[in-house]
């Protein structure tokens, strides 16, 4: 039983340690907040304006790729195509004929 307490009024103690910690940690952010050292930063350079410029002449810094040439695939789809008809033809070649008999009639 005497472990049960001196576990329970550590675990109080450990809370209360850490609560006495983050709210001292918070009154000094607050304070700091709150003097001139904060806002001196407050007061920041003002930006300069853009410089302008033409628009127009930006094409020639960028690099524009030539125009694809399509045919060659064009070219390779109607072989694909005349390919694939002629192992068609081929296949319905080699299909076997019916077998004959020399000199039977014919029906």
């Amino acid at each position: 039983m005497g472990l049960a307490v001196k576990l329970f009024v550590a675990f109080c103690i450990g809370v209360g340690v850490m609560a006495g910690v983050q709210s001292v940690g918070l009154v000094s952010l607050k304070q700091y907040l709150q003097s001139d050292a904060a806002r001196a930063s407050a007061h920041l350079p003002q930006p300069k304006p853009l410089p302008t410029f033409d628009a127009s002449k930006l094409d020639t810094l960028f690099y524009k790729p030539p125009a694809v040439d399509m045919k060659f695939a064009q070219r390779g789809a109607t072989a694909n195509a005349n390919r694939q008809i002629d192992l068609a033809i081929r296949a319905g070649q080699n299909v076997p004929r019916p077998v004959t008999v020399p000199h039977s009639p014919r029906r």
